[in-house]
């Protein structure tokens, strides 16, 4: 379909109604991926904190000098990690090596994700982003130090970013509803708009009145008895070239002026 051909209306109705829907895209867009760095934020502060205070408890730095973990301890491990609604406890020693696991067979192998050397070798806690065994996550992880300053091991506490976005997609399925009705509503604003600026015009199309004036100025100059249009305030608004011979004026600079 060609774009002239198609009515100022509708032409009105589709820019209003895409520029609308552009900007609502956008803001819906931007709105979720702040929600979902926002959510990701909250949840790495969480497991920051449980793994921070994990670190500093007595059970925690015995377990590490030991090098194993009681059954006992690993099933409170798994229940701490339900009630904090985690994806995993993961306790390593100053190696790397796990100690604590949600997964048996995984026990006594290296922890993955690449994301234990700053706690490791420089004692700090902190959040990371990474692919582990159970998938990708974010983590709060805090070193462990017994009481002569030394690092010991690693407590890694973390939520799955899938389980996360879960969270977030309810929020998204909002914002696109809500764009959706403010689509309509930019819609019926647009057509409602656009027919009062129709009627405005006497319901010509923009290329009618410009071919119009195309032919009326054509008419006047060709004509040459003088016309001179004037509105209700003795502003003139058209001249034709017989007129402005006639009264010694230039076009250019009578036009939009009062006349004296």
């Amino acid at each position: 379909m060609v774009w002239s051909s198609i009515t100022f209306r509708k032409r009105m109705l589709i820019i209003m109604t895409l520029s609308g829907l552009i900007e609502l895209l956008l803001l819906v867009a931007a709105g979720f991926m702040y929600v979902k760095h926002s959510q990701e934020q909250e949840v790495g502060q969480k497991a920051l904190g449980v793994a921070a205070f994990l670190a500093q408890t007595p059970a925690v730095i015995n377990m590490i000098k030991t090098g194993r973990a009681s059954d006992d301890q690993q099933q409170s491990y798994r229940e701490l990690t339900q009630l904090i609604g985690a994806a995993f406890i993961v306790i390593g020693d100053n190696q790397g090596i796990r100690l604590v696991h949600p997964i048996d067979e995984r026990i006594g192998k290296p922890m993955v994700g690449g994301d234990n050397e700053r706690a490791l070798v420089e004692g700090e806690a902190y959040v990371s982003f990474a692919q582990g065994s159970l998938g990708k996550s974010v983590r709060g992880k805090a070193a462990v130090v017994d009481q002569h300053g030394q690092i010991i091991g690693v407590v890694s506490v973390g939520y799955l970013i899938e389980r996360l976005q879960d969270r977030v997609e309810p929020f998204l399925f909002y914002l696109i509803a809500t764009a959706l009705l403010v689509v309509g509503a930019n819609a019926l604003v647009s057509s409602y708009a656009s027919r009062r600026f129709q009627r405005a015009i006497l319901g010509f199309e923009p290329e009618e009145i410009a071919r119009l004036y195309v032919e009326l100025d054509v008419t006047m100059s060709t004509l040459k008895e003088g016309i001179i249009s004037i509105d209700d305030k003795g502003i003139l608004r058209s001249i034709n070239k017989s007129a402005c011979e006639i009264l010694g004026l230039r076009r250019e600079q009578a036009l939009n002026r009062r006349l004296t």
